[in-house]
């Protein structure tokens, strides 16, 4: 099932971790401003399969990324168990080859 509402993937201070960071540590969130920040749904985006580096602030002027107003506790819980269950198959599937 999909988690995020306004977002595809992962962006910098978006919905996904400003939503993590709400169950992580919510004392860091600013409530405030992340109703309220002005920020581009989409930035480092590769076109026709190519990214060019580009410095931070040519992307956003407020350092976000994303839509971080729509961000809540019960996204935040339910992305860090899909990253947990993720972790957790690809170790049990042999990311690391097994002692002979």
């Amino acid at each position: 099932a999909e988690i995020l509402e306004k977002q595809v993937r992962v962006r910098h201070a978006c919905e996904a971790e400003t939503s993590m960071l709400l169950v992580l540590k919510p004392d860091l969130v600013d409530k405030d401003a992340m109703k309220t920040v002005e920020a581009p749904a989409e930035g480092y985006s590769p076109k026709d399969g190519v990214q060019r580096f580009k410095p931070f602030a040519e992307v956003t002027k407020s350092g976000v990324i994303g839509v971080p107003a729509v961000a809540t506790v019960e996204k935040g819980e339910k992305l860090l168990a899909a990253a947990a269950q993720a972790i957790s198959d690809a170790v049990d599937h042999g990311i690391w080859p097994q002692a002979a």
